[in-house]
This record gives structure tokens, sequence and C-alpha cells, in this order.
């Protein structure tokens, strides 16, 4: 049941994301975290009320982020190297 709240709340997140103005892919709760970062009074606002739910939330959402962010790079960079190892061997058409 608890999954299935989660599931609901970030199928709805992005969208209202992205509708709001926000980048496209991220959730809501992580523009809110971001915002509240900066010293936005609605960021900060909008962490208030999803801590009502789950205490923490933004902070643990920009931690969440920053790793998937941190992974992202590291999967670029892995394929860049193995692209140009691919190059220096003279298998890339």
């Amino acid at each position: 049941m608890l999954e299935t709240a989660y599931s609901i709340a970030y199928a709805l997140s992005v969208p209202l994301n992205a509708v709001s103005g926000g980048r496209a892919g991220e959730t809501f709760s992580y523009r809110c975290a971001k915002a509240r970062r900066a010293g936005r009074s609605w960021g900060c606002i909008f962490c208030v009320l999803f801590e009502i739910f789950d205490r923490d939330h933004c902070e643990k959402t920009i931690r969440r982020w920053e790793r998937f962010e941190r992974f992202k790079q590291s999967e670029l960079a892995r394929k860049d190297a193995s692209e140009n190892d691919r190059e220096a061997r003279g298998l890339r058409p």
C-alpha cells in the first residue's frame, strides 16, 4: 500500500513540476528543496508541508538527486572513455 502511494505521488510530482515551470524529469519536491536552499519562501513552505508526511523529505530528495547526478556523470565519462578507446584501436567506423 505504501509503495502504491509513493508511486502515485511520484507520478503526480513530475508533471506538476513541469507544469509549474520546472526542469523536465525533476520532481516537484526536488525543485522545492532547491528553492528552500536558495532561501525562497515558497520552497520553505512546500518543504514544511512535505515533512508532515515524510520527515526531512526535502533533504533526502536533494541527497537522492545528487547521487543520481553523480552516477549519470560517471556513466557518461565511462562511455566517453570506451568510445575513445575504440577509436584509438581503430574499431570505430
